[in-house]
């Protein structure tokens, strides 16, 4: 969630969000359907971590008022996201996981996948989040936006994917290591099997959903789908190339042999 500034409660990150409307929303020329999938950041990460929701409803430290808290808290961004793109006149809608996408030891089970594409074919914008969902053996858990758009990618099959985020894209090390290198291409070959190098990441301590780490295993996963996905830095004039389907100077493209950009 590059919209918002991770390391503060609730804080939005004004800046990446008018780039995000403005540069890349409001020009839909280049555009088929779109679907805006976001993460929670700052809006709920801290409180899941605080109440151990994604350890479910069967460990002692759960509380049905945290549960609650954090289902506020997304929705508070995903507002704030929404009310931006109204008032330029964006035709966006709200769809919260919660109550119609269930995981089972979260696994995905069920969504409502296809009220998403009957959205999407009338020519609305759907806002999906991240968000506290239930789950059919812990009672509850988080359901990450990297799990939405991977379980969408399956049954939507879009010509491509684009994860912005607050780096430029995938690492050969964690970014913050002086000597890190940006990898430009991921390439999966006909067996599924990743041919680049291990790749190390670090996470933010209160992210429960798994940081960069999470959303390049998403891509991957994606890629085998023989959908490319590209990941690129939030608020750059790189995104607003990736979101067009181009691969950006400094980007990274995550893509198969069987990919349809290939």
């Amino acid at each position: 969630a590059a919209i918002t500034d991770k390391s503060r409660l609730e804080t939005l990150n004004d800046e990446v969000i008018t780039h995000f409307v403005e540069q890349i929303l409001n020009d839909r020329s280049y555009h088929g359907q779109t679907l805006i999938i976001h993460g929670a950041g700052s809006f709920g990460h801290f409180q899941a971590k605080e109440y151990c929701i994604s350890q479910g409803s069967a460990t002692g430290h759960f509380n049905r008022l945290g549960f609650s808290i954090v289902q506020n808290s997304v929705r508070k961004l995903q507002s704030r996201l929404i009310d931006v793109c109204l008032s330029r006149g964006i035709p966006v809608v709200p769809m919260s996981p919660f109550p119609s996408w269930r995981t089972s030891s979260g696994e995905v089970v069920q969504s409502n996948w296809e009220e998403i594409k009957r959205t999407l074919d009338l020519g609305f914008i759907p806002v999906i989040h991240g968000d506290a969902i239930l789950d059919e053996i812990q009672g509850c858990t988080i359901l990450s936006g990297d799990v939405i758009i991977t379980h969408l990618a399956k049954h939507l099959q879009p010509d491509y994917t684009v994860f912005l985020t607050d780096v430029k894209g995938v690492y050969d090390r964690p970014p913050i290591d002086p000597q890190a290198n940006l990898i430009r291409e991921i390439r999966i070959d006909e067996d599924g099997d990743v041919a680049n190098q291990d790749i190390l990441m670090s996470q933010q301590e209160h992210d429960v959903t798994g940081g960069m780490k999470a959303k390049l295993a998403s891509a991957i996963e994606i890629a085998r789908m023989s959908i490319p996905c590209i990941i690129a830095r939030a608020g750059s004039p790189d995104s607003i190339i990736a979101s067009q389907g181009i691969q950006p100077e400094e980007g990274t493209l995550i893509h198969s042999s069987k990919s349809r950009s290939s």
